[in-house]
């Protein structure tokens, strides 16, 4: 659990960045390569915000993807932020 910007944060899909093969081993907000544990992001092309909690329409989803855990708790608390 992470807060920023008053916002508390806790990511729910993580993963070993093992698991992804080796040519897409990159995070997606900075580009770093992935190492350890990484979080699965959702992208919601209604509002261009990130999240982890699959909320969003089936129709308005850009996808799932991998970013590293720093990356994703600023991501998700971006999106969520008043």
């Amino acid at each position: 659990m992470t807060v920023r910007n008053n916002v508390m944060v806790v990511l729910r899909i993580i993963a070993a960045a093992d698991e992804i093969p080796e040519v897409d081993r990159t995070c997606t907000c900075c580009n770093r390569r992935l190492s350890g544990k990484v979080a699965w992001l959702e992208l919601d092309q209604r509002t261009g915000k990130s999240h982890d909690h699959g909320g969003g329409p089936a129709d308005k989803s850009q996808g799932w993807f991998p970013c590293g855990l720093r990356c994703a708790r600023n991501e998700v608390a971006k999106a969520e932020a008043p």
